[in-house]
Order: C-alpha cells, then structure tokens, then sequence
C-alpha cells in the first residue's frame, strides 16, 4: 500500500498527531480521510478480498464477537450451524429432495441407497436364518416380500442356460438316512375360508415360451412347460432302484378329512383361447407316448388292477370302456354295440355263442346273392336273418349353439411400450383391457339315427343249420338211392 496518496499536499506543520496519521493510517472506513479504494488493493481478487486475520475476533471470547443480529441474507430457518454435533437433531426432513453422492451401507444402522437396497448382496439384510430339521432356513424378513427373477439371457452361445439354477449336494451317511432329500420344494398354506369361484392355487406354474405384444419365435422354436430327468449320469456311474421322471400323488390326508367334488392324478385341457386370439396348429396330441426301448423288458402304457373303477372309458364316464376283469378282455359289456368301419378277424375262440331258436328254418335265409341287394345295388340288410338296428351320432344334423365368452382387447390410450414396462412390475394387466361377453358358436352334434346291420353271430348260426340239413339229404340220398357220391 502507499502512503503518499495519505498525505496532503499543502505543508503542515510536523505534529505528533501529522505524523501519526502518514506513518499509522487506521481508519479506511467510507467516510474516513484515509479511506482505501478497491483499485488501491493488491494482491486480492475481486472474489477473495476478504480480511485475512479476523475470524478469530467473531468467536466467543473475541473482540468482535459476531451475533445473531449482525447475520444478513440468511433467514431464520436455514442458518445451520456449520460445526456441532448431530445428536442435537430428532428427525431428519429433506425437504422432498434428494440426499447423493452418498457411500454405500456397511453397518446395520447404515442408511441404504436404491442400489443397496434393490440389490440382494447380504443376505442376513433380508432374510432371517435359522435352523429346521437340522439345516439352515432363509425366510424373508419382511413377509410380504415376493422373491421374482428376470434375468436377461443370451442364447447366442450353444449350451443351457438357466435364469436360476440351485444344484444341492447330498451326502448319505453312513448307516443310511431313510429319508426324503428335496431339491425344490413348496407349499400354499391356506388361511380362512372366504374363497369365490375361480380361486386357485397353483403349487408350480410354468410358461415354456411367454411372448408379450409384437413378434417372437420362428418354426424352429420348442417351447416347453417343464422338462423332467428322474436321474442324470454325467461321466459317472450311478445305480438306483427306481428313477421316476414324474411321481404324482393327487392328494394326501394325514391327519383330519379332505373333502373335493374331483380329483385328477393328471388333468390336461384344450388349447386355451381368449377373445379374439386365434391358433394355427397343424396336430395337436392331448398325450403322446413314445415307444420304449431302453430296458431289457418295455411297457408303454400299464393300467394296474381289475374289475371296478379299472379301463379307460371312451366318451365320459357314462360312455364305452374296455377293463379287465382279472380273466378276460372286458369290452363294452354294459350297454351299446361295438361297431367297426373295417374287418374284424382274431386268431384265438369266439366263446359267447347263441342257437337258433327251433321253428327257424335254414333254408329260408340261405339265398343267393342277389336276393340280398336293393334295388339300387346297396346291402338290404333287412334280408339276413341277422338282421339288426344300432344307434349311431348323426353327423349329418349338427346344432350350432350361442355360447357367452369374454373377449379382452387393449385399450386404445395404451401402446404396446406401455404395457411392457407395466407389464415388468406388475403382472396383474387386467385394468388395461376393456372386456365384455360376446356371442360365440358352438358346434354339437346331439341327434343319433338307426342304422342297419347284421348279426354276425346269427349268420353263423343260420349257415351251420343249412348245413347240417344239406349234409342229412345227402345221406338219405346215399342210403336210398342206387347213385352213390364219390368220396375223395
């Protein structure tokens, strides 16, 4: 700083006070003689010109202890201290905004990031441990919390690929076990009894293929629900008793009652259709079993046990069935015919017979061929002796019935984009659709007709009768006559 800029001009005389103010400028306030301007300052910024010692004099024990009232431009709310301790707070609000740029959680009273919390990194963070039949359990923490995984996989690369893979090992010890190891195991514990029609549960559910909205897939594509191996042998040698690829149990009652309207061991359904879907399916097999051939003795398809509730029944259970009865082949014993479009022929015996009753006579029923033919050329069946009538379906009389079915399209405020990525956090899309019943056709074929036919068992009868009569003519004719047959 200059001090010639502090002395006046004109001469004064050399007083102490004269001296004093040249050599001990101390007032540069605005008003002062002595007053610094800006531009006479070096060294300073225009930003950082701030007193280089004085903090220290607006603390408490200072010179200029700096108070609440000497505060301007900060209000009443938000002159936080810089320096105290944080214990002095209740409870923190931000105001709705965003605290960031924070660490990771280490500790247990840490507060958690979206990262931290959406990623499962620490399980003891989420789920309890504890100990069950002497192996260790994870239940979520939270009950409501739903586990659900949604990889994305590429299957650029040859090979399997699972979006979740759990492959415990076992360990017999020694002596056995006798017990029941289970890989995947789970249970749908009910609760009260204030369930409606349409309710249920499913103890796994699988879609082999999911496709939502656009295109997806090609003609060379299997999509599969579930794919079951009862044992693997993977360079290894393993020996069992019996391997299963799937044991079902419909039901199991320990302990109180069970109580259903019907239970399947296995129940497999049409093709499922919503409104306004459409399929373009060139076969369609309910159950296609394969030809066994790798064990020494192969069954295909075995029915275990005899006589009542036994077979397989053929349009209902009011329909056809063919069963055992412990001896024999039981077919259609009860009610009905068993009709065939083609030939019959077998090799073993025929043990059902009947006779003919005594007033029938052979020869009136043993005619020529073209006693037995309509005008027209056709069978007149009405000719044989075992002649007989058989109801059949008439197909040449279908009803066609209006049934109710709803039908679900897209609401036309929702694109596609949209309901994907609703689709990504809730599975529930039902608000999003407008659906309503309509009318939809229905094809029955409830007529039957009478058709005609003939009595195999009775043919037989009638030919066996004429020829045991033919053969008594030839040998009276033998015995009373001078012509004799020729034997050969």
């Amino acid at each position: 700083m200059s001090f010639k800029k502090l002395v006046k001009k004109e001469t004064l005389p050399r007083t102490d006070e004269y001296i004093e103010s040249v050599i001990y400028p101390h007032d540069h306030s605005t008003d002062a003689e002595g007053k610094v301007a800006h531009s006479d300052t070096t060294g300073l910024t225009t930003d950082n010109h701030h007193p280089q010692i004085h903090a220290a004099e607006h603390e408490i024990g200072g010179g200029d202890l700096l108070t609440h009232d000497n505060i301007t431009g900060i209000t009443t709310d938000n002159h936080h201290p810089q320096i105290h301790d944080l214990s002095s707070h209740s409870d923190l609000d931000a105001g709705s905004e965003k605290i960031t740029s924070v660490a990771d959680p280490t500790l247990a009273q840490d507060v958690a990031t979206k990262n931290s919390s959406e990623t499962y990194t620490d399980a003891n963070t989420f789920w309890n441990r504890s100990e069950l039949f002497g192996s260790q359990t994870l239940t979520p923490k939270t009950t409501t919390d739903l586990l659900r995984l949604e990889p994305t996989i590429s299957l650029a690369a040859s090979g399997v690929k699972s979006a979740f893979y759990f492959a415990p090992r076992y360990s017999a010890p020694v002596g056995g076990y006798g017990g029941t190891w289970e890989t995947l195991s789970g249970k749908n514990i009910l609760s009260g009894v204030n369930y409606i029609a349409g309710d249920r549960l499913l103890g796994l559910s699988f879609s082999g293929a999911f496709g939502l909205f656009g295109t997806h897939g090609n003609n060379l594509l299997e999509g599969v629900g579930a794919e079951i191996i009862g044992t693997q042998a993977l360079f290894s040698t393993i020996t069992m008793k019996k391997s299963s690829g799937l044991n079902i149990i419909p039901a199991v009652a320990y302990s109180g009652s069970l109580t259903a309207t019907d239970i399947y061991g296995m129940k497999i359904t049409d093709v499922g259709l919503g409104g306004g879907a459409s399929t373009n399916i060139t076969n369609q097999y309910q159950t296609y079993i394969a030809k066994p051939t790798g064990a020494t003795n192969n069954y295909q398809v075995v029915l275990e046990g005899d006589g009542t509730g036994t077979g397989i029944w053929f349009d209902g259970v009011d329909g056809q069935r063919i069963y055992s009865d412990g001896t024999n082949l039981v077919l259609n014993s009860t009610t009905g015919l068993v009709y065939t479009t083609a030939n019959v022929s077998a090799t073993g015996f025929v043990t059902r017979t009947s006779l003919l009753s005594a007033d029938t006579i052979a020869e009136d029923w043993i005619k020529d061929t073209e006693d037995y033919k309509n005008i027209d050329g056709t069978v007149n069946h009405s000719a044989f002796k075992g002649y007989t009538e058989f109801e059949v379906t008439d197909f040449s009389r279908p009803e066609i019935n209006i049934i109710k079915e709803e039908e679900c399209n897209l609401k036309d405020k929702y694109s596609e984009e949209y309901m994907k990525s609703i689709y990504e956090i809730n599975m529930d899309l039902t608000p999003y659709f407008d659906c309503e019943m309509i009318d939809t056709e229905k094809i029955t074929y409830p007529h039957t007709k009478m058709e005609d036919g003939v009595d195999l068992q009775t043919e037989q009868n009638i030919l066996r009768q004429g020829l045991y009569k033919a053969l008594e003519r030839i040998k009276y004719l033998e015995d009373n006559c001078q012509m004799k047959l020729i034997k050969k």
